[in-house]
């Protein structure tokens, strides 16, 4: 925790602003005030408030600015137990200024978001306080970090803004978002439906994606994007914090232990892998229930910030879908716009087949993440550790599309296809005038000439070939002579809504 030396007492000042009552009406519901939210969040004595005492300044929420474990964060929270913590024109006002704050001195920003919406008895002015949120968030993407922490149930515009900043946390129990209430829909469509079935963390955290992280309660959800935050630069103009990590204690050796599972075509979970590359307990995954057969997140190398992603052969055999396009894509804008390395760990099969996902719009999702690649100007480096087939391959793991530096396992395997599919493509038809002796040989050459990793390495889309025991120290060693050439400045790219 840091400490200033003179603490503020704008913590106190804005404790004696509430009555008893209003905090105790938040408890019965099992939730926290905004005062206890605020004290929890931020390090002791360093919370300053910004706009009260203005004229006509709205006190259904709070804007301010402290520290969170040392890093400077400006923060607008919104008062449930006042007018529902709905918006009017003053209360937009209040978090537009805020906002642009961060934007002139650069800092973290955090929206707890506890609001009905728009205030009724605002008119017109809460619908345009609301579009000035809105136009403010959006100016602010790719330039300061935005988090939204969902307190609360949130409808209407109040999950607007907050599906316009970079990640929002929900709380299990408390928390709702969706555009129109159950009430409403019953009596539209005739659906009967609870909170948490129509917008609950379950239900944007599995299905619909609207949801990044997930707290138990409000001081894990809390917690959670405090670990965010350490992660993150105050702006687009600076690198992310290092950290002097502890080493990464696990056995390196035990990495060959999934190379021989490749060899045998067994399953296995990705998570393993990343956890014996990056430094002890540092990886926070962000959507980790939704499109699980990729795997985004936050970690450290070498106390270096790194952002992951990897295939994951444990769902659809890490083949990619509309669903982890998009995941990935805004994974790497983010991390792109913030000047953030990314470490792509490739083990895929190419496209998820069927009429379902291609009526989904998997090629326009998927078309995302050719773009984020392409358009990416941080290093990168890609680790080759299973399979990685035709557009898969070209989607994450290709030198061409972006990644500066690409390492391979001997257990590899490349190609537009299977050498089994590509059998029967080429020579199907003729299987009985060809024979299984055929059909044989020519299995066997293909995965020595094609699939293998030399080949690629030969053409030079391959930077090395190492033993997996080595991938943690090559990987860092990579990052470390890229990043020496690479300066860390704001590329002014917004970050796509998910």
């Amino acid at each position: 925790m840091v400490k200033v030396d003179k603490p503020s007492s704008d913590i106190h000042k804005l404790a004696k602003r509430y009555p008893i009552e209003r905090i105790e009406k938040q408890h019965k519901k099992g939730k926290l005030h905004i005062v206890e939210r605020i004290k929890y969040f931020f390090d002791e004595g360093s919370f300053t408030e910004l706009d009260f005492g203005e004229a006509n300044a709205d006190i259904g929420v709070v804007t301010g600015k402290g520290f969170v474990n040392g890093r400077p964060v400006y923060l607008y929270a919104q008062d449930f137990t006042y007018k529902g913590g709905s918006v009017d024109l003053s209360h937009a006002k209040k978090i537009v200024h805020l906002i642009d704050e961060a934007l002139n001195n650069g800092g973290i920003i955090v929206g707890m978001i506890d609001s009905g919406g728009a205030r009724i008895e605002g008119g017109v002015d809460s619908l345009e306080g609301y579009a000035m949120i809105f136009k403010k968030v959006v100016e602010a993407s790719g330039k300061v970090p935005q988090i939204s922490l969902i307190m609360g149930p949130s409808a209407g515009g109040a999950v607007y803004s907050p599906a316009l900043t970079d990640f929002i946390c929900m709380v299990r129990g408390i928390s709702y978002m969706f555009v129109n209430g159950p009430r409403v829909v019953r009596k539209v469509t005739g659906e009967d439906v609870t909170p948490e079935e129509l917008g609950g963390p379950d239900i944007h955290m599995t299905i619909s994606g609207v949801a990044h992280l997930l707290g138990r309660d409000e001081y894990e959800a809390m917690d959670k994007v405090k670990k965010l935050i350490s992660f993150l630069p105050t702006s687009c103009r600076e690198c992310p914090p290092h950290s002097r990590q502890e080493v990464n204690s696990r056995r390196i050796k035990e990495l060959e232990t999934y190379s021989d599972l490749v060899a045998k075509g067994e399953s296995f979970d990705v998570h393993g892998i990343i956890g014996h590359l990056l430094d002890n307990d540092s990886f926070l995954e962000i959507q980790d229930a939704y499109a699980q057969n990729i795997v985004v997140g936050f970690g450290r190398m070498d106390g270096m910030v790194v952002g992951i992603v990897a295939n994951n052969r444990m769902y659809h055999e890490g083949r990619l879908d509309s669903k982890a396009g998009v995941k990935a894509a805004r994974f790497i804008s983010f991390c792109n716009a913030f000047n953030i390395p990314i470490l792509t760990i490739v083990d895929t099969l190419g496209f998820l087949l069927g009429v379902e996902e291609e009526h989904r719009g998997m090629i326009r999702h998927v078309a995302k993440l050719l773009y984020a690649y392409a358009n990416a100007r941080v290093p990168m480096v890609s680790l080759i550790i299973g399979n990685a087939y035709g557009g898969g391959y070209i989607a994450v793991g290709s030198k061409n599309l972006g990644n500066r530096y690409v390492i391979s396992w001997p257990t590899s395997s490349l190609g537009v296809m299977r050498a089994e599919e590509a059998y029967e493509v080429l020579y199907g038809k003729h299987r009985d005038k060809y024979g299984p002796i055929h059909r044989q040989m020519f299995v066997d050459e293909y995965r020595e000439e094609i699939e293998k990793p030399e080949a690629g390495y030969k053409k030079g889309y391959i930077d090395e070939i190492i033993d997996p025991s080595l991938s943690r120290y090559r990987i860092s060693l990579a990052f470390k002579k890229l990043i020496d050439g690479y300066s860390c400045k704001c590329k002014g790219y917004g970050i796509f809504p998910t």
